[in-house]
C-alpha cells in the first residue's frame, strides 16, 4: 500500500513538472497593439489556434505565427477595444506541441485598483460631488438675486478643475471604466453649471449692480 502511494506520488510530481503552466502576459492599454511571443527552438512553425475575447466569442483564428529568429514566433493582435482577458491557444511541432497563455486589457493599461485605493477615491469622489453640489444651488440663488460676485465664480470654476484633476487622477490610478463614464458625463453637464452659468451669472449681477448703482446715483443728484 505504501509502495502504491508512493508511485501515485511520484507520477503526480512529474505530470505536474511536465505540465505547461498558463503564463500571463501581463496587462495592456484599451485600443492598443498586444505582441504574443513563444518561444521554441526546435519548433518548424507555432500557430495560434484562437484568441478570444472576454466574453468567449472568438476574435481570430488559425494564425501563422512569424519567425523572427532565436527560436522565437510572435504576432500582434489589435482588437482591443474591449476591457477585460483575452485568451490564447496554439500548437507547434516542438516543445511541448501546445501553449495556452492570457492577457488582460484595462483603461489604463495597469492592474486594476483595489482595496484602500478604491476607497479613498469613492470617499474623495462623494465629497467632491456633495461640495459642487450644494454649492451649485448656493450659487444658483445668487445667480437669481443677481447678486453673484467673482468669489462665488471662482469657487464655482475651481470645483469644476478640481473635477477635472480627479478625472485624470482616476483613469491613471484607478481604471475603472464605469467611473470614468461617470465622470465624462459629470464633466460634461459642468461645463454648463460650474463654468457656463457661474460667468453669465457674474456678468449678470455685475451689469444689474452697476445699473442700480447709477439709478441711485441719478436719484440722489
Amino acid at each position: 500500500m505504501k509502495k502504491f502511494i508512493l508511485i501515485l506520488m511520484m507520477v503526480s510530481l512529474i505530470s505536474m513538472a511536465n505540465a505547461s503552466p498558463l503564463n500571463e502576459l501581463g496587462f495592456f492599454k484599451k485600443g492598443t497593439d498586444v505582441r504574443i511571443s513563444q518561444i521554441c527552438s526546435d519548433a518548424t512553425y507555432i500557430n495560434i489556434s484562437s484568441i478570444t475575447y472576454p466574453n468567449s466569442s472568438i476574435a481570430v483564428s488559425d494564425i501563422e505565427m512569424e519567425y523572427i529568429g532565436n527560436g522565437e514566433y510572435s504576432y500582434t493582435f489589435n482588437l482591443t477595444d474591449e476591457n477585460g482577458r483575452y485568451d490564447v491557444r496554439g500548437i507547434s511541432d516542438g516543445c511541448s506541441n501546445s501553449f495556452a497563455t492570457y492577457f488582460e486589457i484595462t483603461l489604463n493599461g495597469k492592474e486594476p485598483a483595489d482595496g484602500i485605493i478604491v476607497v479613498a477615491f469613492s470617499i474623495i469622489f462623494m465629497l467632491t460631488m456633495a461640495f459642487g453640489l450644494v454649492y451649485f444651488f448656493i450659487s444658483l440663488g445668487h445667480v437669481v438675486q443677481f447678486d453673484m460676485d467673482l468669489i462665488d465664480a471662482v469657487i464655482m470654476i475651481s470645483n469644476y478643475l478640481a473635477l477635472w484633476a480627479f478625472y485624470y487622477i482616476s483613469f491613471e490610478y484607478l481604471g475603472n471604466p464605469v467611473m470614468n463614464d461617470l465622470l465624462e458625463t459629470i464633466i460634461d453637464v459642468g461645463a454648463v453649471t460650474h463654468v457656463f452659468l457661474p460667468v453669465v451669472g457674474f456678468m449678470v449681477s455685475f451689469i444689474m449692480t452697476n445699473l442700480k448703482f447709477n439709478q441711485k446715483a441719478k436719484v440722489t443728484y
